[in-house]
């Protein structure tokens, strides 16, 4: 099992190292429309956050590990449009995934990261979302519909865009 183990977290690193963005129809085999997996994560200052309690706003999904150079890459673009987007009706979450919690926490401080964060401690949230790489941000409806789901590090410019779009419908 260990060996699984390890495999896994090479094909992460692998995966983390060497995609590129893109935009993805499917989330897990959960085709994009259809009601976004419920979740609780507890945020790495002891908060609990379900999905359902932002029913009614657009919420962005960010599975991330500080050892991910991508998701560093996209770091500074994800706090800015969360600190542009927080007050019209915009959530960000982040999902730490096959990370140590002290990293996290150096991860979250070197960036200044402020919206809400928590690790994935049993990988669930990650494998009800289907994420096989990261970093990769999953957008979800006012309805509570998966909306989309950019795989790769995410541009100001395109998380804009589909945050717009969003907010629009």
């Amino acid at each position: 099992m260990a060996l699984v183990g390890a495999v896994a977290a090479v094909g992460f690193a692998i995966a983390a190292t060497g995609q590129t963005g893109q935009s993805v129809d499917m989330a897990g085999g959960k085709v994009v429309g259809k009601p976004a997996p419920e979740f609780a994560l507890t945020t790495f200052d002891g908060g609990e956050v379900k999905l359902s309690h932002f029913r009614g706003q657009v919420v962005m999904l960010n599975f991330w590990a500080s050892w991910c150079p991508p998701c560093r890459a996209e770091a500074a673009d994800l706090e800015s449009v969360w600190q542009a987007y927080k007050d019209r009706g915009v959530v960000f979450l982040g999902v730490d995934i096959q990370d140590t919690e002290p990293e996290a926490r150096a991860f979250l401080e070197q960036f200044n990261i402020t919206y809400p964060n928590g690790p994935d401690t049993k990988g669930r949230i990650m494998v009800d979302y289907g994420i096989t790489n990261i970093p990769t941000s999953v957008f979800v409806s006012k309805e509570g519909l998966t909306a989309r789901r950019w795989v790769g590090a995410i541009d100001r410019a395109k998380l804009t865009q589909y945050l717009d779009e969003l907010l629009a419908q």
